[in-house]
């Protein structure tokens, strides 16, 4: 399976797909793309072995070199009245047929869905989604994913 992280830092959690990914008795192929060149420089350099799967690039208009099984992103550093176009970009370059984009882990309140309610009215359905406690009572660490269709 493919999975590239948008917004990938130093790398850290390319890692750790893969030695999850192993734990579970599955491989993961890990990409990143980052829009600082230094963390970019950075992830590469801290995992040599993927060094050519780590681009810079901005995601918003960044054409990857393929499509990818799975594809994580956030949204908070998207504005919101441009996520719409976001999440179309990642859907029509990034994300595989059958394949699935994951938003998140992001914090929210445990009552509400606010983030997923937005990607639900801009036309997504959420097919589905997952949380776990925060370290406050009234938080959530939350994700949800889009199925790509095939």
């Amino acid at each position: 399976m493919t999975v590239l992280d948008v917004g990938c830092a130093n790398g850290h959690l390319m890692e750790c797909w893969t030695a999850w990914a192993a734990e579970a008795g599955h491989q993961v192929e890990p990409f990143g793309v980052e829009i600082s060149p230094a963390l970019a420089a950075l992830a590469r350099r801290r995992c040599p072995q993927w060094a050519n799967r780590i681009w810079t690039g901005n995601a918003f208009d960044w054409k990857p070199p393929r499509r990818f099984d799975v594809v994580r992103t956030g949204l908070d550093y998207v504005p919101a009245s441009a996520r719409g176009s976001y999440l179309a970009q990642l859907l029509t370059h990034a994300v595989a047929p059958e394949g699935r984009l994951v938003v998140g882990v992001f914090n929210e309140e445990a009552e509400i869905q606010a983030l997923e309610d937005q990607v639900h009215a801009l036309g997504h359905t959420v097919g589905g989604r997952v949380n776990r406690l925060h370290r406050h009572p009234a938080i959530r660490y939350k994700a949800f994913w889009i199925d790509q269709p095939g």
